[in-house]
């Protein structure tokens, strides 16, 4: 009898223990009892066996089982980018991919907790994700190599591959990245010879690498970046043009080689805290001539 006795007060001892452990949220107990939710990207249902190939700016929207509201929803390491409101008791919410590198692989954690009845349930899935390196560029093919002419993505770090295809990617097309309001850093190969007129024009452009095989940078190529603060310009480069850097009025530091030989109309004009670089003397002129207002700009851009 007492050995019974002993075995139910142990029980019951147990199940109030597990109540008081038993995690609460929004007031309501929380069990990991089995239901299914969906993932999307855009229109396609997300895997959680295989890689998932997804771009920047895409949109990702969860759904839960017929018969449950979705509660809350933690997206490991990506809680900066979600925008879920919890006081809301909907059937799916949405959000916006974060625009990673291309070629980067990374694994999104999601938990979802929802109700039904007086309790809330959870589960939890890995996503892995694969952000594909020649998505979003476009390469026209020569017998040198390859020339980036178009990009689609929106990322904020931009990488540019070094081959396409087995061949070097050699120079960036006019106007490639104009008016790319979203990129801030751009990542060159050390493949690229010539950067075209207006490339990185009108862009939130704030850091880039310019390697030592570049040896032309076209008209323009870097007016109206407002973010850029500083610049090396490789030692191959013999000219500045016309407008390069017209509009960067954030630009404090650039660093020109040695072996310079002329810089255009108005290449620095409005670059108000540029401060003056290192040059040959007989530039010196044409230096201080840049920082001034061509006119002829108004009628010239882009033309």
């Amino acid at each position: 009898m007492r050995s019974s006795n002993r075995k139910f007060f142990i029980q019951g001892a147990v199940l109030i223990l597990a109540l008081i452990l038993l995690p609460v949220k929004n007031g309501l107990s929380v069990s990991e009892e089995p239901f299914s939710f969906k993932c999307y990207f855009n229109d396609r249902l997300a895997s959680t066996e295989e890689s998932n190939m997804v771009r920047g700016g895409e949109v990702l929207t969860i759904s839960v089982d017929e018969g449950y509201t979705l509660r809350d929803i933690v997206l490991a390491e990506w809680t900066e980018f979600f925008t879920y409101d919890p006081s809301r008791q909907d059937k799916s919410s949405s959000y916006t991919l974060y625009p990673y590198p291309a070629d980067t692989h990374v694994s999104l954690s999601v938990t979802v907790y929802a109700s039904k009845g007086n309790a809330i349930k959870t589960v939890s899935r890995v996503y892995p994700l694969y952000y594909p390196l020649f998505d979003d560029f476009r390469f026209e093919k020569t017998p040198e190599g390859c020339i980036l002419t178009e990009y689609k993505g929106n990322n904020w770090d931009v990488v540019i591959p070094s081959e396409y295809n087995g061949e070097p990617v050699i120079a960036i097309d006019n106007e490639v990245f104009y008016d790319a309001h979203y990129m801030g850093r751009v990542t060159l190969p050390n493949s690229i010879r010539n950067i075209g007129e207006y490339a990185f024009s009108h862009t939130m452009l704030a850091e880039i690498n310019l390697p030592d095989t570049v040896t032309t940078i076209g008209r323009g190529a870097f007016s109206s970046c407002r973010n850029l603060k500083e610049i090396r310009i490789p030692g191959n480069v013999r000219d500045i043009p016309a407008y390069a850097f017209l509009g960067c009025e954030k630009l404090e530091e650039i660093e020109l080689p040695g072996g310079l030989c002329s810089i255009g109309e108005s290449a620095f004009w409005g670059c108000d805290g540029l401060k003056t670089p290192i040059m040959p003397v007989h530039l010196m002129d044409e230096f201080i001539r840049s920082r001034t207002y061509d006119t002829r700009w108004i009628h010239e851009e882009r033309n």
